[in-house]
């Protein structure tokens, strides 16, 4: 009917209003949507890998089991975790997110959805090192499981242990009823993306 297209059209007119030369939408377009991916390619919009959202997608069944190297341990949250989880977030990614305290209480804590045993830590000699998050996504209207903030210190990767807490929480995800799961991420962060094809997504 056109309502996207006139929206779009709005948005760029409000941008050069601002003398805006450039514009870049947040959406995150799901690879089986052809229809989005279409809409934008005939508005002129071209992909921007460095920046891009993806959207991934497996069901929880056939879970491998939860293999650990030796040294490592996981357990779930505590009260006191908030800041190892800021530490970890913004120490794995090398651009640094600025993931703060605040955010952690904001999106976890004062979330109706939080469980102190959905978001994991990796430990290491009495340090957590790395985690992930058994959390809750939508897709196409339904309430499904979403893979949450995987991340591991630069020095604990390439072992196992991003692995090992991503199949955790898929197990979790699965033992709370969820049959599927989303996850979303960057373009940009192959070695992420190549860690979820290996799990199934």
């Amino acid at each position: 009917q056109g309502i996207g297209r006139t929206l779009e059209v709005h948005a760029v007119v409000l941008a050069r209003r601002h003398r805006c030369t450039k514009i870049r939408t947040e959406a995150v377009l799901d690879g089986r949507n052809k229809a989005g991916i279409c809409f934008f390619e005939q508005l002129g919009w071209k992909p921007s890998f460095e920046v891009a959202g993806l959207r991934m997608w497996r069901n929880l069944l056939n879970l491998p089991p939860v293999e650990l190297p030796s040294e490592y341990t996981i357990r779930t949250y505590r009260s006191g975790d908030e800041s190892a989880f800021v530490r970890i977030i913004n120490g794995a990614f090398p651009e640094g997110w600025n993931y703060t305290l605040e955010r952690f209480r904001e999106e976890f804590l004062a979330s109706p959805h939080f469980q102190h045993d959905c978001i994991f830590f990796a430990v290491y000699r009495g340090e957590c090192v790395g985690t992930a998050t058994a959390w809750v996504g939508h897709h196409d209207g339904r309430e499904i499981g979403r893979l949450h903030w995987v991340a591991v210190l630069p020095q604990h990767q390439r072992k196992g242990v991003a692995t090992a807490l991503c199949i955790q929480a898929l197990h979790k995800l699965s033992w709370l009823g969820y049959r599927e799961v989303i996850l979303g991420t960057m373009e940009k962060l192959q070695p992420a993306i190549q860690l979820y094809h290996r799990l199934g997504f």
